[in-house]
């Protein structure tokens, strides 16, 4: 079994990387020469046995049409009873060529233009964009922030849910930017709004599977036989095993109607089977990757705990949200962001004075303002550098 390598980083510049072109990150931050902490993929390269799996095919050198699904469903059964015990079925699934395209499909499947979509902000820029450009309504649910931690404002997602209009809420578990893992208290009391409110519940868990040690992930459709059948969870090894390229996704669906109906819909527009390659990497991922997995999630321990640390130590004025799951750091700068210039952009001055790449808070919608995210899927030394680099600028302003 291959096992994960924290200092294993490759030379990404030159590779196609979107995180490390110089042409982006002198969009992103000014400088095309700085170190890149933006975009959410990792650094290290993925198990060696997805490696070995790929090149394993890509040496037979045929690659035509792929036809039966079965093994990669059994393994992803395996997988959600192994990591989350949660008992999946090959008959709820469909693959998908990425979550953002599933939540596509899923709002045209079971919304209708004008309803609105709740989604809880600061949230992942694209959930915003799926529901407005299928003509829906973004229906914002803004988290409640309370020194460094996230929490769920139920009240005013109720008053939300109440609206006639709304059909639909986009659910990020766990929760991206913040890095929370949901309890199963809070987990239970939407969904006990969302029956209340006949509300359907698309779960989006692509960083479920990095959740850390201390917490426990719990899919949202695994909470009760009742939550199933109002639900559909999201899932996908792109986050987990660092094959975002690769577009893969599974979405499980556990009502057989409307399992039924978005497949259909699905094979409206011949996007229900995978690429070669893809469905390769996925399967290996699955099969071979849990000590990999385990290894990565050790390191991410670490890393956010040096976070913490050394930002604590560094000044007041900067607030860490300690992620629990996965590899993004929240931070909130807002003291720092009054120090500023008339005109200045925090992420251009960190970029253009310290050369450093930091993703802007505002991309995540107006309740991520003030605040940067962190990509920490690196090694240790890249990060020491990076938080250097941030402390020292934010000390010039």
């Amino acid at each position: 079994m291959g096992h994960f390598d924290p200092c294993n980083i490759p030379d990404r510049r030159g590779s196609d990387s979107v995180k490390w072109d110089r042409s982006v990150l002198k969009q992103i931050c000014g400088n095309p020469d700085a170190l890149p902490f933006w975009v959410a993929d990792m650094d290290f390269p993925s198990p060696p046995e997805v490696i070995e799996a790929l090149h394993e095919r890509v040496s037979h050198g045929v690659f035509g049409y792929i036809q039966d699904m079965s093994e990669v469903y059994e393994l992803f059964t395996r997988w959600t009873w192994s990591r989350h015990r949660w008992p999946t079925e090959a008959a709820q699934l469909c693959i998908t060529p990425g979550i953002i395209s599933a939540l596509s499909c899923l709002v045209n499947v079971f919304t209708r233009e004008g309803d609105r979509i709740i989604i809880q902000t600061p949230a992942y820029r694209p959930f915003f964009s799926v529901i407005r450009e299928n003509r829906r309504v973004v229906a914002e649910n803004p988290l409640r922030y309370q020194a460094g931690r996230y929490t769920l404002d139920l009240d005013h997602l109720e008053s939300l849910m109440k609206a006639p209009s709304a059909a639909m809420m986009i659910f990020c578990s766990p929760h991206n930017p913040s890095g929370r893992v949901w309890t199963r208290a809070e987990l239970e009391e939407v969904d006990a709004l969302a029956k209340r409110y006949h509300v359907l519940v698309i779960s989006d868990e692509i960083h479920a599977d990095m959740s850390y040690r201390h917490v426990r992930h719990i899919p949202y459709s695994s909470l009760s036989e009742s939550a199933a059948p109002r639900s559909v969870t999201c899932m996908a090894p792109s986050k987990t095993f660092n094959i975002p390229g690769e577009h893969f996704s599974c979405i499980v669906i556990p009502d057989a109607g409307m399992k039924k109906r978005f497949a259909s819909y699905l094979k409206r527009f011949s996007i229900n089977t995978p690429t070669i390659l893809s469905r390769v990497a996925a399967e290996a991922a699955y099969r071979h990757g849990a000590p990999w997995l385990d290894g990565l999630i050790a390191h991410l321990e670490d890393q956010t705990s040096y976070i913490d640390r050394t930002l604590s130590e560094a000044s007041r004025e900067i607030l860490y949200v300690k992620p629990e799951a996965s590899f993004i750091a929240f931070i909130d700068c807002r003291e720092v962001e009054k120090r500023l210039n008339p005109g200045e952009d925090l992420v251009q001055v960190l970029g253009t004075k310290g050369g450093i790449a930091l993703h802007r808070g505002s991309w995540f919608g107006r309740d991520g303002s003030g605040f940067v995210r962190m990509n920490f899927g690196t090694s240790r030394a890249l990060l020491q550098e990076g938080l250097v680099r941030f402390i020292e600028t934010v000390r010039t302003i």
